[in-house]
């Protein structure tokens, strides 16, 4: 069986963007905040340089496990701007249903 993986999002709610601060460049997520309904747009944090330790906490059970500077917000979905024909903004949906029905359709 042929396999493939890659990250997807059924619905994407945030951009990228990057700024700068204090002589530096940051990278930001920009989106509306589910809790709020504000918009904002925030540095999320740095990932360690060793992303396998976030993960080890989260399988251990650690409740704060994505405390060390990493900070994870939810985001409401894009408002319903779509023209006719146009689907909604995701990330690599397509990609995903292409090896997943392919020409069966």
């Amino acid at each position: 069986a042929r396999t493939q993986a890659m990250a997807i999002a059924s619905l994407r709610s945030t951009v990228e963007e990057t700024t700068r601060h204090k002589g530096r460049e940051v990278d930001l997520v920009k989106g509306v905040l589910l809790k709020t309904g504000k918009p904002v747009s925030l540095h999320p944090g740095d990932l360690p340089e060793d992303a396998g330790i976030l993960l080890r906490q989260a399988r251990s059970g650690a409740a704060d496990w994505a405390d060390d500077g990493f900070v994870m917000q939810e985001f409401l979905p894009p408002a319903n701007s779509l023209r006719a024909g146009m689907g909604p903004p995701h990330i690599r949906l397509d990609r995903a249903a292409e090896f997943l029905i392919g020409d069966r359709l």
